[in-house]
């Protein structure tokens, strides 16, 4: 099955003390949309997905119905237990972290050749980059309003989240490369979820779960 933008091996990977540990004690629901460049606006690679985040070991993806390979996959992780799920199968497999403590981790930027600072900055913790003292704020006017752009510095690295003045709610998060923009999310939505669903982070009801081999 394919993986959501977080591969395993970086799931339950402590990745170093470049910003405190991302556990946020809100659910954090999110909307996303890779529009880095290069990717072609009508493939799948650039269809929204749902992103939820909660502490440091639960989380649920939900991607849209690929038809070029007829599933729909779903990941849930309540840790230590991973599931892969194809909705349109109603089958998946499911997976159990070795290490104690198993912990979760959502790099926005995944790769594994990025900078620990780049792959410290998480899904559900945007806020937390934000308002940590090494993060710079740069104030932006657009015909569209005023932007502030977050940003940490690695080598030749550059991280990045845009938001509107006065607003900590995410838009867009860039990552660059000696100042030219390789990869970038969209924020189609993000808000705080006061109370769970019921579920959310259970494989759905009537699916056959496997474990993985």
């Amino acid at each position: 099955m394919r993986l959501p933008n977080y591969s395993l091996a970086l799931l339950f990977a402590s990745i170093g003390p470049a910003f405190a540990e991302c556990a946020p004690d809100k659910l954090i629901r999110m909307e996303t949309q890779n529009v880095s460049p290069g990717i072609p606006a009508d493939s799948f690679a650039r269809q929204p997905k749902v992103q939820y985040r909660l502490g440091n070991g639960r989380s649920r993806t939900e991607e849209q119905p690929d038809p070029g390979d007829g599933v729909q996959l779903l990941f849930i992780t309540d840790t230590p237990r991973v599931w892969q799920i194809d909705l349109v199968k109603k089958t998946g497999e499911m997976m159990v972290d070795d290490d104690v403590p198993s912990k979760l981790t959502m790099s926005v930027f995944a790769e594994d050749s990025l900078p620990p600072e780049i792959l410290a900055v998480e899904y559900g913790c945007e806020r937390q980059f934000m308002q940590d003292p090494r993060t710079t704020h740069e104030r932006r006017e657009t015909s569209n309003g005023v932007a502030i752009k977050h940003s940490i510095f690695a080598g030749a690295w550059k991280f990045t989240l845009v938001t509107r003045e006065g607003s900590d709610v995410p838009m867009l998060a860039l990552l660059s490369q000696n100042d030219k923009v390789v990869a970038s999310v969209r924020y189609l939505s993000y808000r705080t979820v006061e109370t769970v669903p019921a579920g959310l982070f259970e494989p759905p009801p009537g699916m056959t779960i496997h474990a993985a081999q």
